[in-house]
């Protein structure tokens, strides 16, 4: 990747080209690049799947998941019809519990307990999937590769992203005809979880503490 962005420095700075023509490069290449990326993290998907079955730690989701996931990611490729193009996944990880994370293209991983309807309702886990498919939708993995990590600035982009995709999940969740209202009570057993562990999340985090996205999405409900 250095080496193609080298390469592409020193081409540009051997033309005298106009401000048009640097435009339709710049655009050209950072498309490129896009494409390298999301190949770079299809790979690695697929060979952490790989890796996780022969674990014998895969976990074929429910067809109550299922289902909720099918209803999700159908107003997502409502929304943005290049998604119908995605290789689309869902599975979960027994190595994961109340956790959930996301790929490129409509990746999504459930850690196993998501799947429990006595501990997670319908809603709760529409507003999870929803969250995850967002960071795919709008490319937060990307974004996020753009910063250093550890750095104060990839800190406060992801944190940033967090929200994003609490808020938009809102919208998706809607439309896919869940409550969105319910669904965010997810964070809020959560929340509890964390202070029954003693575990702390906050500024130092990639992620914004449980509280302050529990508050605010509550308060954007309202």
């Amino acid at each position: 990747m250095k080496k193609y962005l080298i390469a592409v420095v020193m081409c540009l700075a051997s033309f005298h080209v106009s401000a048009n023509k640097v435009n339709l490069d710049h655009q050209h290449n950072v498309e490129i690049q896009k494409k390298e990326f999301q190949q770079v993290m299809e790979n690695d998907f697929y060979e952490y799947l790989t890796e996780l079955k022969a674990a014998d730690l895969y976990i074929e989701p429910d067809h109550r998941s299922k289902a909720i996931f099918e209803r999700l990611k159908n107003q997502a490729i409502r929304q943005h019809p290049e998604a119908k193009k995605w290789k689309w996944e869902f599975l979960g990880d027994s190595q994961s519990y109340f956790n959930a994370f996301s790929g490129v293209n409509g990746k999504v991983v459930l850690g196993q307990d998501l799947f429990d309807q006595e501990l997670f309702s319908d809603d709760e886990l529409a507003f999870v999937i929803a969250h995850e498919l967002v960071h795919s939708i709008k490319d937060h993995a990307r974004q996020e590769f753009s910063e250093n990590y550890g750095a104060v600035e990839y800190i406060k982009l992801s944190q940033r992203l967090e929200l994003e995709a609490d808020y938009l999940a809102l919208d998706l969740v809607k439309r896919a005809g869940y409550n969105a209202k319910n669904g965010v009570v997810y964070l809020k057993k959560i929340g509890d979880y964390y202070s029954e562990m003693d575990i702390e999340q906050g500024e130092s985090s990639s992620h914004p503490s449980i509280a302050l996205r529990y508050n605010l999405l509550n308060k954007l409900l309202k």
